[in-house]
């Protein structure tokens, strides 16, 4: 798409947004949404993944998007970290100046366990976060498609840099560059304890034991494993791989950092507008259980 076409919306927006910092003496939200042809998630992520934070979500029968750039991220750590999140939440959209359809969109994640000790891997992820990403992209299921810039704005913001700033990032992620599908992973190696595996697989039978036995409704349980590949894994093809072998999941890339945290859950979480979720769950041999691995 054209950036003179967004330009206009997106500077009656902004201007909005500094007026209400003005009045208010505080940082404002600011969001254009407007009607777009989707384009290719996979590809976008593909040709972005090197100079940009992405953030990706395929979601099965509603919503998939995709957000590239950080304009605003909330953060919580600790036991209150959904209450601390939900009302920064409601305070930075309760004077948002929102110019298009619907409202604002956050990606995000919540570690379950805040007292449980973690490895090195995740030390790029906090407790809580929800993004709002510079640009996205929200793809629904009726072939429609928003496209969704976002900005932060205060009193002492300069308009005119700031629209020049959103076109360089708009024309640099859409830049046309060579798209190469990339190759399968033909040989790698996995490093596992034999005892840790046999410990795993005890600790799968008790859950489903203790569920079985009503003792719980539901468990987590994850095992880490390392993986060495004979080339460079590449995060398109691993998404690709979730997606065929996961069809009735949802899938997400969640990008902290350079480091990505990645995966296909049967549990759709989906956070926009005020507060609005949806919540699909996966039976399993007749019991009410999820039980998700960690690769």
């Amino acid at each position: 798409m054209n950036f003179n076409i967004i330009g206009d919306m997106l500077q009656e927006t902004l201007f909005l947004a500094k007026k209400q910092a003005c009045h208010l003496n505080r940082h404002i939200l600011a969001v254009t949404r407007l009607l777009i042809q989707a384009p290719d998630f996979i590809q976008l992520l593909e040709k972005n993944i090197e100079h940009s934070t992405i953030n990706l979500w395929l979601g099965k029968d509603d919503y998939s998007l995709i957000g590239l750039g950080i304009a605003h991220e909330l953060i919580a750590k600790g036991e209150n970290r959904f209450a601390v999140l939900s009302e920064a939440w409601k305070e930075l959209i309760s004077d948002a100046v929102v110019t298009g359809n619907e409202g604002v969109i956050a990606m995000g994640g919540f570690r379950f366990d805040t007292d449980s000790c973690h490895s090195e891997l995740w030390n790029n992820f906090p407790d809580a976060v929800l993004i709002i990403p510079s640009i996205m992209i929200c793809s629904r299921s009726n072939g429609t498609s928003d496209l969704i810039i976002s900005n932060m704005i205060t009193s002492q913001s300069n308009i005119e840099n700031r629209l020049k700033e959103i076109e360089e990032f708009w024309h640099k992620i859409n830049a046309k560059k060579e798209y190469k599908h990339s190759q399968s992973i033909k040989h790698f190696t996995i490093k596992e304890d034999s005892n840790l595996k046999a410990q795993w697989s005890n600790l799968v039978h008790h859950a489903l034991e203790d569920i079985n036995q009503q003792k719980l409704k539901k468990v987590v349980i994850a095992r880490q494993l390392h993986l060495k590949a004979d080339q460079p894994i590449s995060l398109s093809h691993v998404i690709h791989k979730l997606r065929s072998n996961n069809p009735k999941a949802c899938v997400f890339a969640f990008d902290r950092q350079n480091s990505y945290f990645v995966g296909a859950t049967p549990e759709h979480y989906f956070l926009r507008g005020q507060v609005s979720f949806k919540q699909w769950r996966l039976q399993e041999r007749h019991q009410e259980e999820i039980v998700l691995k960690k690769i």
